[in-house]
């Protein structure tokens, strides 16, 4: 199993927090990488021994999107803990042509 951590919001401080909860709760450093479009933090632990129940608590635990949460919650056979790690849009809201790649960083 795999926890995955979505963080909206660009605060080194907010990933430094969920950073140090992570190695708490699962003993490994997780990967850290900018979301598509640079504005908040996707963190990743894999190779974890627990159930997806318990990864569920654990992603509630270290504030993970709630809106992810739910989703996986209804998401009955349907892929689960998804990070975009590349989003296209036609057009922002300024109207020019906008498209997000992720990267790995460091903290």
């Amino acid at each position: 199993m795999r926890v995955t951590i979505d963080i909206d919001r660009k605060s080194r401080r907010r990933l430094r927090k969920v950073y140090r909860r992570l190695i708490k709760l699962t003993g490994k450093a997780p990967k850290v990488y900018l979301s598509a479009f640079r504005k908040g933090y996707h963190l990743i632990v894999s190779d974890i021994n627990i159930s997806y129940k318990e990864s569920l608590k654990m992603r509630l635990k270290c504030g993970d999107d709630v809106k992810r949460l739910y989703f996986d919650m209804e998401a009955d056979g349907k892929p689960r803990q998804i990070l975009w790690s590349r989003k296209e849009i036609l057009f922002s809201r300024s109207g020019e042509y906008k498209e997000g790649v992720v990267e790995r960083i460091r903290i």
